[in-house]
């Protein structure tokens, strides 16, 4: 073949626009490799499965992409597509797309994948007729008895036998890229405990951090306007973090936190303190042994959506399995420094298996504690729960929980449960009803037949608003133990990220007791009356900036028949975080 004739040919090509190294190619999937980007082509099976019929290699990109139609509206700021929840921040653009007029659309979103089921969008534009698409980092791949298993985000993508992946250029010019996703444990995480975006340092260094400034004051919390127990808090905190993700399968976090505090208190005067501690640090290690087992190990903040287990930075190490259809973690912790003593003592070991979609959870876990007091105590939970979008236009949740243990030599024991559902209207307007009970006893019995919380809740989350506050009253606060709290609430979620709650609570004794456990109103009850009271929150979030988020909270409480010669009690609170 002469020389001519070839250089004719390779014309010939260039002016239909074509260069002989970008011919379509192919090769087995096992040529993919974790940290490969890929182009998914295929069908959305819903709960987070995907089944592939195309598959090409691409060079990493700026965004990962998802390309489908636009099935709900779930906040005014948020929408679900291929079940994920796409966020509109200040930074979105639209084109060719009405904001206000996008369910039941078919579009391309491009952006940044935040982990769980969280994507920030970039740019939103429309597409025609077509497949299903998933553009993003290879995070996993294993074969299947079918063909392979990829995880692509928070897809997994089914590819059966006989698709092969298609390349433009050859194997070797796709390098593999670093992983953007957080650790696994971070996907459940309270949004008031996100840092912003970050300054990275160096392309394997990224530095971020949280400041909050808080004021709280608490009116008459003893019940008695002739006693002083009149309280002011002014608080500020910073929280600084370091990121070190030298690879895809190795991420590092160094934490410090700094907490200034000013008080004002009628009985114990003004006074001011502060405390350095070290924050969340650990090493998270992303499959070492191909097993589809994360390792994390350090100081790690436990999280969970509605914080009625645990939300605590605790030291030990946790174990993620990563199933089909299951997400399985195993941890032992203590608390080593900056807890109280209880905490301090005790050693826990939890075991969590969930269905790991954070839309529509469903889990099953045992929390064992065990106290090195001078009264030796053990508790032990088990418990299944539900929670998200089972209802249609609700937002529902059920928490079931069995305890048992011993304190000293006295044997205890106790059922808990929480149940309710916040019913959105498209108005803006949502509905909220609950009711939880904690079993109690009677104080003179030999066995404690009441039921405790695990001592690591924090009982924080949402109802439709924007913001999260206390589900059991602001300033009440109790912990669930012989108690029973009927919940009633209204908000408005206005057309930006602002929302009003307005949460009335009613409290009553399961038995007659002269103890209200691990609340924050400081006067016992009698004895003769299980009416403890009722309070009423008023709550204002305001999240119009990525960067930055105002609460208002004010709450009254009035108290019942189980308290004698009460008065009625005030909290008022301002929270204020820049996340940068």
């Amino acid at each position: 073949m002469s020389t001519r004739f070839i250089t004719f040919c390779a014309l010939l090509i260039g002016l239909a626009g074509l260069n002989p190294a970008q011919a379509q190619q192919e090769s087995p999937l096992s040529a993919i490799r974790e940290g490969h980007w890929l182009e998914i082509r295929g069908e959305f099976k819903g709960d987070g499965k995907f089944e592939a019929a195309r598959v090409d290699l691409i060079h990493s990109q700026r965004y990962e992409v998802l390309i489908g139609t636009i099935a709900e509206k779930e906040e005014d700021d948020k929408f679900i597509m291929l079940d994920e929840s796409v966020e509109v921040v200040e930074k979105t653009t639209f084109k060719r797309v009405e904001r206000g007029h996008m369910v039941g659309q078919r579009v391309k979103i491009e952006g940044y994948y935040l982990g769980g089921k969280r994507f920030s969008a970039r740019k939103i534009s429309p597409r025609g007729k077509g497949r299903d698409r998933l553009a993003g980092r290879v995070d996993r791949i294993r074969p299947d008895g079918n063909g392979w298993l990829v995880n692509i985000m928070n897809f997994t993508v089914s590819i059966p036998q006989g698709i092969l992946l298609r390349h433009k250029d050859p194997l070797d010019k796709y390098p593999l890229s670093e992983t953007r996703m957080q650790p696994v444990s971070a996907s459940s995480r309270n949004e008031d405990d996100l840092f912003g975006e970050g300054i990275r340092i160096s392309e394997n260094l990224l530095a971020a951090g949280l400041i909050e400034a808080k004021w709280t004051e608490k009116d008459n919390v003893n019940l008695d306007d002739q006693v002083a127990r009149d309280r002011q808090d002014t608080e500020t905190s910073v929280r600084a973090r370091l990121v070190y993700r030298p690879s895809s399968s190795f991420i590092g976090v160094m934490e410090v936190r700094y907490v200034g505090l000013w008080r004002n208190d009628e009985r114990l005067g003004r006074f001011f303190v502060d405390d350095t501690r070290l924050g969340e640090t650990f090493m998270y290690f992303r499959n070492p042994l191909k097993w589809n087992v994360d390792f994390q190990a350090g100081r790690i903040d436990f999280d969970e959506k509605r914080e009625w287990l645990y939300d605590q930075n605790l030291d030990g190490l946790r174990i993620f399995h990563f199933g089909r259809n299951l997400v399985t973690e195993l941890s032992v912790s203590t608390t080593l420094s900056s807890g109280s003593p209880r905490d301090k003592s005790a050693t826990n070991t939890m075991l969590y298996v969930s269905n790991g979609n954070q839309r529509k959870h469903l889990a099953a876990y045992i929390v064992h504690r065990d106290f090195d007091l001078w009264l030796p105590e053990k508790r032990t939970h088990v418990g299944v729960r539900a929670f998200g979008k089972w209802l249609p236009g609700s937002k529902s949740w059920l928490e079931i929980s069995y305890m048992t243990g011993k304190v000293g030599s006295f044997d205890a024991a106790g059922w808990g449960f929480d149940v309710g559902n916040t019913y959105k209207l498209d108005n803006g307007l949502n509905f909220t009803l609950g009711y939880a009970f904690g079993q109690g006893d009677n104080p003179m019995s030999v066995k404690d037949n009441s039921f405790r919380q695990t001592g690591l809740q924090d009982n924080n989350a949402k109802f439709a608003g924007v913001t999260s506050f206390k589900y059991y009253g602001e300033l009440a606060n109790p912990e669930l133990v012989n108690l029973k709290v009927l919940t009633a609430g209204m908000a408005y979620r206005f057309p930006q990220p602002i929302s009003i709650d307005l949460v009335g609570h009613y409290y009553r004794q399961d038995k007659l007791n002269r103890r209200w456990i691990n609340t924050g109103i400081r006067k016992r009850p009698n004895g003769i009356s299980r009416d403890l009271g009722w309070e009423l929150d008023f709550i204002l979030g305001w999240r119009t900036q990525a960067s930055w988020d105002l609460e208002i909270v004010a709450a009254y409480f009035d108290p019942g028949g189980a308290f004698d010669n009460a008065d009625s009690a005030f909290l008022g609170k301002i929270q204020f975080r820049y996340r940068f």
